[in-house]
């Protein structure tokens, strides 16, 4: 753990040589609550806990990770907590946590607001709600029209709506923002294609 904090499985196998496996979730928790203060700057410490704990203390623990990582403006925080997705009770903690944390985001900086309702569109549409995904979406956008991230998803959600056409044009706003990004390029290419205007798609390639 010293000489890689990060690795997950450390965590793991230490735990099962230590026998704490077994032990209550609250037990477990404090010691991660030591592995955190060992390695401050360790993602894996912070994360593992909220894939066992649950309630109270859970909400503390995942409002406390979520909500360090949107202060810091971190574009894959949704990404880092997506796994906890397979508990739908854990789902509406979270839900809560950055709805009300939304408001405050502004006091912090513009920029935090933006990644904190790219967060919350990114949370509803894996819950299926794709009109509030638009919504906190189409916000973050107009707030900011120079984040290539925004266009990307926003594209995504309209894809979910099934508007092919309006997905790929939105796709491709967003690559006329960075032409040299190859990972957007492809992207465009492959909603045109979607939408079923191939010559735009051969075009851009």
């Amino acid at each position: 753990l010293k000489r890689n904090p990060d690795n997950f499985k450390y965590y793991t196998l230490l735990e099962a040589s230590l026998g704490t496996l077994t032990k209550s979730p609250k037990y477990r928790d404090a010691l991660y609550q030591k592995f955190v203060k060992f390695y401050p700057r360790s993602d894996a410490p912070r994360f593992i806990p909220l894939t066992f704990l649950k309630g109270e203390l859970f909400a503390q623990r995942v409002g406390d990770y979520i909500l360090s990582l949107l202060k810091r403006g971190v574009p894959a925080t949704f990404t880092n907590v997506k796994p906890l997705y397979a508990d739908p009770e854990k789902v509406e903690i979270i839900e809560k946590i950055v709805l009300d944390f939304l408001p405050k985001s502004l006091e912090i900086s513009p920029l935090v607001w933006v990644w904190t309702s790219y967060f919350l569109s990114q949370h509803y549409l894996k819950k299926g709600d794709v009109t509030s995904a638009k919504t906190h979406i189409e916000a973050a956008v107009e707030h900011t029209p120079t984040l290539v991230e925004l266009y990307i998803f926003k594209a995504r959600v309209y894809k979910h709506l099934g508007d092919f056409n309006k997905a790929a044009d939105i796709m491709n706003e967003g690559r006329l923002l960075d032409l040299q990004d190859r990972f957007i390029n492809s992207k465009a290419v492959k909603y045109y294609l979607r939408s079923d205007n191939v010559d735009e798609a051969l075009t851009l390639v």
